[in-house]
């Protein structure tokens, strides 16, 4: 079993550096920045340990202590219950699955959909632009 469970935590050890590298931009400016995942609990703590994200995030919200997946609108209002200082309009979540994308706009949260970091550095900029008007 723990062959097994080595293979499929490090066959998707895959960090996009680039990203990781602007979050911590976005920290240094003061912007707290969360991970949200499906994971169950192994997979999670591999993920904060072994990937490193206990260093690179603010914390971390997995379905394994949440009870609920990210298609349940539950799972985005337990993260803002974890953030009673931030309205649901001031978090940007963002998920390479469109449905998660819409359940979390329905908790009031903004959403958007990643697909690459060219298009996720635009979609900010242009965040950042709509809100100094």
């Amino acid at each position: 079993m723990d062959a097994f469970l080595d293979y499929w935590f490090t066959s998707e050890h895959v960090i996009d550096a680039p990203l990781v590298a602007f979050i911590q931009q976005l920290r240094q400016q003061g912007v707290p920045c969360y991970l949200a995942t499906q994971q169950e609990k192994y997979r999670t703590a591999y993920i904060l340990e072994q990937m490193g994200f206990v260093r690179e995030f603010d914390g971390m919200f997995s379905s394994a202590y949440l009870g609920t997946l990210k298609k349940d609108v539950a799972f985005f209002q337990q993260i803002l219950a974890a953030l009673p200082d931030l309205a649901p309009a001031e978090v940007l979540f963002w998920d390479d699955t469109p449905l998660n994308v819409a359940v979390a706009r329905q908790a009031g949260i903004q959403a958007e959909v990643y697909t690459d970091f060219a298009h996720f550095q635009q979609t900010l900029l242009n965040y950042e632009l709509s809100l100094n008007h």
